[in-house]
């Protein structure tokens, strides 16, 4: 008895044997689509398994599933250890990383991740996606439940760019700017630099509120004081660092952002070690 549900919201049954016919279809004289057909990857282990499947590249290699299934453990976790509340934790996560540093170990672990998914399909476009996780899915990670809120509704909750300029999130996206500046040294297109340049814009504009926020909570009896020394500081700075940065240009340009990488990395563990202590 055939059975036709092909209509969607209305099935049918017919009475008897229907006719019907075969056709073979050759697959490889199927003509090329213009669609690009790309795939979802976030699990590294499965990435050349799926490279195998007929595609052109990676339209959305998922952060958030490759620090599920590739790290297993909180970024805040491994970014404020060894000062966490629940001593289990505190306890198990030496066990899961042995003796690396909690923070290399989560960025050698993503950047693994990251170029296993690109090695597999290479050299087709791979296009990486930063984390998208909801709150109960971070806090489902080793160690998230101590910084994850409880909400009602995680779906429309603290989630994506609402992590980027919040203040308890600033260590972990400060890593950016390395990335950027490593960025800017190996771009060989425009494109590529006018997107570099765009990413930057929208990380210095967090990023100055971060700063901001960083001085308040270091001097909070004397913030406008503070910050206008701050700004005194930078304006000093910054002509001495443009004449060395044009110096190293007429060198060769990705010494200076190479320069600016290594720096940022020591501004970021500065970061770490300066911020104080939550109540």
């Amino acid at each position: 008895m055939p059975v036709c549900c092909s209509e969607g919201s209305e099935g049918h049954v017919y009475n008897g044997c229907l006719p019907y016919k075969i056709d073979h279809v050759d697959a490889g004289t199927v003509p090329a689509i213009q669609t690009k057909i790309m795939l979802i990857v976030g699990d590294p282990s499965q990435a050349f398994h799926l490279a195998a499947i007929p595609n052109q590249g990676v339209g959305l290699a998922r952060i958030e599933f490759i620090v599920s299934n590739h790290i297993g453990i909180h970024p805040m976790a491994l970014a404020q250890f060894p000062n966490l509340w629940d001593l289990k934790q505190l306890n198990d996560i030496p066990n899961r990383i042995a003796e690396e540093d909690p923070k290399e170990f989560f960025i050698r672990r993503l950047s693994e991740g990251v170029a296993q998914i690109a090695a597999a399909f290479y050299p087709k476009p791979v296009i990486v996606r930063t984390s998208d996780f909801k709150t109960n899915e971070y806090a489902r990670l080793f160690g998230g439940a101590e910084f994850e809120p409880k909400e009602e509704n995680p779906m429309i909750g603290f989630r994506g760019a609402s992590r980027y300029y919040d203040p308890r999130y600033c260590r972990v996206e400060l890593s950016d700017l390395p990335v950027m500046s490593i960025g800017f040294a190996f771009a060989t297109t425009k494109w590529q630099i006018i997107l570099l340049f765009v990413i930057y814009g929208v990380f210095y504009s967090i990023d100055e509120a971060q700063s901001k926020a960083f001085i308040a909570d270091v001097e909070p009896e004397r913030r406008a004081t503070a910050i206008g020394v701050y700004n005194f500081v930078t304006g000093v700075i910054y002509l001495p660092a443009s004449l060395i940065a044009g110096a190293m240009w007429a060198a060769h340009p990705a010494i200076v952002f190479v320069l600016a990488a290594f720096l940022s990395l020591v501004a970021i563990n500065a970061f770490v070690l300066l911020r104080p202590a939550r109540q």
